[in-house]
């Protein structure tokens, strides 16, 4: 029998405090533990290992999106999920959407299986790689365990209790590197890094029943709480697949396009930016949406003054870093690479411009909150849009860099219908919604001239 869910301590604005601040943390921590791994794993593997893992992970997380049906989002922000009848549909939920995802990526395999055997696949592709298939199944030990984590894990990121949530997954981090480590010395050579992803989900799996508070999990049904979190997270699915695009699709578009060097600066530079992206995000997934889901569920009158609170943090962090990153990176490269990286400093600036749209995402995580799915997703769609119709024709008309820079101002095409949909649920203030934005394209048009 599930018990009822810990009682949240401290205020909603202590809460977001702590919570931010051990976000920070882990998110610093996280990528200091990447950049050690890859620098070690690098020199015990070929390239192609790498490769290999990419291409894995990157079906992976297209399976993913393509079956988001937001069973942690609704958690974080229904009332109902106060209910064990509710918690038990959603690990339910979470249980079938990962074993499909597993059944559907072991078919993916057999697929590339049978394509490389009646040589479907160029030979000098990673795609033609007869352990590509291998990977994948490996990777579906992964999926299938991480099917089982706890229910506590969403109710942790509901009550904004990061600190242990954090901990876990630092700890998943550590087991997974020193699992690789080990796997490559007992001569698992390539395969040390899928076999790295299956001891993180089984350590976080673990973890996530002995180390976090909360109800048991238990396997259940109910038609109601099941229909509330399909009709939240029907929209979810598509936003994620349109997100998907206006994410990654610029990689799939201008690697055709670009001439390989300089198709390779272009996705270093994009691994840089992301990573700025990542803690923007977590800060919006693990704080701002569970903060803007307490108010939609206690207190609607106080969503303005935290918004703006969020929003000017914000704001004044951005254009710091996009600042930072701009003035820095001929310098900072300079450094961490070596001669023939030079490059990659440019393309570093261009995508820059991406980070001065990240505050916007401010009001897409008030309109999730507020359960309008719906609109999110047709705000997600117009960028994916722009992309597909506007680029090419960027790209064949004018070149590469105006393309670059059109790409990296392509939220500019969500925001009115942002503005539009939040109007409603919060107070904006329309010259300080539109000086970000005009920062943004004022500096792509400087760009453009020098």
């Amino acid at each position: 029998m599930m018990t009822s869910q810990p009682k949240t301590s401290g205020s909603l604005k202590q809460r977001i405090v702590s919570g931010s601040a051990w976000t920070i943390f882990g998110f610093g921590v996280g990528q200091i533990i990447r950049l050690a791994s890859n620098l070690i794993m690098t020199r015990l593997l070929l390239p192609e290992a790498f490769g290999l893992m990419a291409i894995a992970t990157s079906i992976y997380v297209l399976l993913g999106m393509l079956t988001d049906f937001g069973v942690n989002a609704s958690i974080v922000r229904s009332k109902a999920s106060e209910q064990p009848e509710f918690l038990s549909t959603a690990w339910t939920l979470q249980i079938g959407r990962n074993l499909i995802i597993a059944m559907i990526l072991a078919l993916v395999s057999f697929g590339i299986l049978l394509i490389q055997q009646n040589n479907g696949f160029n030979t000098q592709t990673v795609y033609a790689d007869p352990r590509l298939a291998s990977f994948l199944w490996l990777i579906c030990i992964a999926i299938v365990i991480e099917a089982f984590r706890s229910i506590k894990m969403p109710i942790a990121q509901r009550n904004m209790d990061l600190k242990p949530l954090i901990i876990l997954e630092i700890s998943a981090q550590l087991v997974a590197v020193a699992t690789m480590i080990a796997a490559v010395n007992f001569g698992a050579g390539v395969y040390s890094l899928v076999i790295g992803m299956i001891a993180s989900a089984i350590t976080s799996t673990a973890g996530s029943f002995l180390i976090l508070k909360g109800p048991g999990s238990e396997i259940g049904f109910n038609r109601t709480h099941f229909f509330e979190i399909f009709n939240y997270g029907k929209w979810l699915l598509l936003a994620s697949f349109f997100g998907f695009i206006a994410t990654k699709g610029n990689q799939v578009l201008f690697g055709f396009w670009f001439e390989k060097t300089a198709f390779s600066f272009f996705v270093i530079a994009t691994i840089w930016i992301t990573a700025v992206e990542s803690i923007a995000a977590s800060i919006l997934q693990r704080i701002a949406y569970p903060a803007f889901s307490e108010i939609f569920r206690e207190d609607k009158s106080r969503l303005t003054k935290t918004y703006e609170t969020f929003r000017l943090a914000a704001d004044a962090a951005c254009v710091l870093i996009f600042f930072s990153v701009f003035l820095l990176s001929d310098f900072i490269f300079g450094i961490v690479y070596t001669d023939e990286y030079a490059g990659v400093a440019t393309y570093v600036k261009l995508l820059s411009l991406l980070i001065l749209f990240l505050p916007y995402r401010l009001l897409n995580t008030v309109l999730l909150a507020a359960g309008d799915s719906r609109r999110f997703t047709v705000i997600s769609l117009m960028p994916s849009l722009a992309l597909l119709i506007l680029t090419p024709f960027m790209f064949f008309t004018y070149g590469e860099k105006p393309a670059i820079i059109f790409v990296a101002l392509l939220q500019v095409f969500a925001l009115p219908f942002i503005w539009k949909y939040t109007s409603k649920l919060v107070n904006l203030t329309p010259w300080r919604e539109s000086l970000t934005a005009g920062a943004a394209i004022l500096s792509g048009i400087l760009m453009l001239l020098y």
